[in-house]
């Protein structure tokens, strides 16, 4: 404030003007306002609830502060959430707290607190707690991003309300016309500024968590494995949640059991996992190896990067991964299926209770099987209508019996490594040496010995297409390439002594 005299000026054209300095200083409360939550809330369990806590502070760190008395605080929720059930409204220095349905959302529920006849000292803080849970009938749009705000009014007399808010975009806010200037400012990240009346919000921790063990497999393996059949099983885990999974020691965990006294067994440190983050077959996947834990927890915390892979930081939502690993067998026994089984343990904040957790991948033990059947031709002739038979026939002496071998690789056409090469089908003579006799295209009767690729197991060979012969000790002959589902048959004739020692074979 100045003042000029027209006396002084004039009398005196080089005084300076008077001026009257104001040494006045206004002196009002000063809060710093806090708002957070106290634990997750799981967006799978209706039943979930977390505990909002708001403090008010008279912040004692400007020294203009002044006791303030008939404080108002408001809290008014974000659409989605509402006072729980059982709210457990709370509240200090002996004010008083109403749940109300003054939110954010539309729906019918208590969505709000309002506290009322609090007083404050310069340096005194009161604390007010309430529990929230999701609102059923109303959506909550990305709620990592959710903020609760608490709001502060004061009636400084004269129709003045000083308004302060923990939410910088809140219209109604009027610090900046009674606090001198950065006595104020808002954070949302959860952080506490040491600034003069400054206040904090932090956004909400809510978990939707969805996951899965999926998609077991069904493989084959020959009784005994080399380094080049090994065979690879896999299962996969998907994340259909809205969170991270497996960032975190604990929260994701895997384990590979054989069944009891498998014959078909892990290969050690054989586990790969093959991280595909968008589901897009455009894009690369990334590989990582795991050391498998024969106790059986295996942390996806633990994955090691491979082949350039960058540093694992858990699975992304919608993402996958691939467990891939190794087994071998050791005299496993043809014909047999034995059971590895997969299982998940999760762990971590709000563990989904939905989704499975176990597949058992199955291996079958396959290989190369031998049919041997028999046929009657009593009267040995090259071109008779035969039927074979497992069973025992009725042969006399001078009668002839056909027998046919079918070899029969059991693998499926899908791998060509279980493909036989130089099979040797053998049938040994030391049976009826002395009763009976082998034919051949050059004895009479005359019957060929034919070994050759056939269609099916009931098939005869149409000629001796893999030249087997028959010698003093054996019909024998050498199939070059059996693939997967294929067949090759040999075909040859003995005929019964007619005056066999006993009559019989």
């Amino acid at each position: 404030m100045s003042a000029t005299s027209d006396f002084f000026t004039t009398a005196d054209t080089n005084a300076a003007p008077l001026i009257n300095i104001n040494n006045s200083k206004t002196k009002l409360p000063v809060f710093k306002i806090t708002s957070k939550a106290g634990s997750t809330l799981n967006l799978n369990d209706s039943s979930s609830k977390v505990t909002y806590t708001i403090t008010v502070k008279n912040d004692d760190s400007a020294d203009y502060a002044v006791n303030a008395n008939n404080i108002t605080v408001f809290n008014g929720l974000p659409e989605g959430l509402r006072l729980a059930d059982q709210p457990n409204l709370s509240v200090s220095n002996n004010a008083t707290i109403v749940p109300g349905n003054e939110g954010k959302g539309t729906s019918t529920a208590n969505d709000s607190i309002r506290v009322t006849l609090l007083n404050l000292a310069p340096g005194e803080t009161a604390t007010i707690t309430f529990d929230v849970q999701k609102d059923k009938d109303e959506p909550l749009t990305n709620p990592k991003e959710t903020i609760n705000h608490a709001s502060v009014t004061l009636n400084l007399g004269e129709n003045v309300v000083m308004y302060d808010s923990t939410d910088s975009t809140d219209t109604k806010q009027n610090t900046d016309e009674f606090y001198p200037a950065g006595d104020d400012s808002e954070v949302t990240d959860g952080t506490v500024s040491t600034v003069t009346g400054s206040d904090s919000a932090a956004p909400l921790v809510a978990n939707q968590r969805a996951i899965s063990l999926t998609t077991p497999t069904t493989k084959e393996i020959p009784t005994n494995t080399a380094d080049t059949t090994l065979v690879t099983h896999s299962a996969i885990i998907q994340n259909t949640g809205q969170e991270v999974e497996g960032d975190e020691p604990g929260e994701v965990k895997f384990t590979i059991a054989p069944d009891a006294n498998n014959k078909v067994t892990v290969v050690t440190g054989s586990v790969e996992l093959v991280y595909d983050a968008d589901n897009n077959p455009a894009t690369p996947n990334a590989t990582y190896t795991i050391l498998r834990d024969i106790n059986g927890d295996n942390d996806l915390t633990n994955a090691v990067s491979k082949d350039g892979a960058p540093a694992w930081t858990g699975m992304a939502p919608g993402s996958t991964v691939t467990i891939n690993y190794q087994v071998e067998s050791n005299d496993a026994v043809l014909g047999t299926t034995e059971n590895i089984t997969i299982a998940m343990v999760l762990g971590g904040n709000d563990v989904p209770t939905t989704g499975e957790r176990l597949v058992k991948n199955k291996t079958q033990v396959k290989g190369l099987t031998l049919d041997k059947k028999q046929a009657l031709n009593k009267a040995c002739a090259a071109g008779a209508t035969l039927t074979f038979t497992q069973d025992v026939v009725a042969a006399e002496p001078g009668d002839c019996i056909v027998y046919k071998i079918t070899a029969f690789n059991q693998f499926s056409a899908v791998d060509a490594r279980f493909t036989f090469d130089d099979v040797v089908i053998t049938d040994t003579t030391d049976r009826f040496n002395n009763k009976a006799q082998v034919l051949t295209s050059t004895t009479t009767p005359a019957y060929t010995v034919k070994l050759a690729d056939v269609a099916d197991a009931n098939t005869l060979p149409a000629d001796n297409a893999h030249g087997a012969t028959a010698g003093s000790t054996a019909v024998s002959g050498t199939v070059t390439s059996l693939a997967p589902q294929e067949y090759a048959a040999m075909v040859f004739a003995v005929q019964i002594n007619p005056t066999g020692a006993d009559g019989s074979i």
